[in-house]
């Protein structure tokens, strides 16, 4: 099966520096993704790419401290069941210590769409010479009419040469 398509993503950094006394910075992020993207298979079908809003800022309270706040908003085109929004709120706070090579990561996540759902997530990050480590745990409830619990586990890796 062969698809092609076309899209765009469009995004903003933003960092401010705070007057003394205010913590180090504040960055402002934006950003549209997919918008206009449409994939034709092969076979003739057509479909649309769920468009993404994001925004988020994140406080940088001292050079080694942040909090982050984070609002998503999706929207799926379905053209059988009819369109849905999907809208997630996240927050989060990074601590890192020993000269910048290990993060220490806390965060929460709301999702608002037919049955909402909240997670907790711990994590670190470790940095090396060049090298990447990430984990984090997270656990994940998802209010239904029998309340069911996932558990993730993810990692990470990079190299910057």
């Amino acid at each position: 099966m062969d698809a092609h398509g076309f899209g765009l993503d469009l995004g903003l950094l933003a960092r401010l520096k705070l007057p003394k006394g205010y913590g180090q910075a504040l960055q402002l992020g934006l950003s549209v993704l997919n918008q206009g993207e449409t994939v034709k298979y092969d076979y003739g079908v057509h479909e649309k790419i769920p468009a993404t809003k994001n925004v988020g800022l994140a406080y940088y309270i001292l050079d080694n401290l942040s909090v982050a706040w984070a609002f998503n908003h999706t929207v799926f085109i379905n053209n059988y069941n009819g369109d849905f929004i999907l809208e997630n709120n996240d927050v989060g706070a990074e601590w890192t210590v020993w000269k910048g090579r290990v993060a220490l990561r806390g965060g929460m996540f709301r999702q608002q769409r037919y049955h909402a759902s909240e997670n907790g997530s711990l994590g670190f990050g470790l940095r090396f010479r060049g090298f990447t480590f990430d984990y984090a745990y997270a656990n994940l409830i998802r209010h239904t009419s029998w309340d069911a619990r996932f558990i993730h586990h993810r990692f990470g890796f990079s190299c910057s040469l």
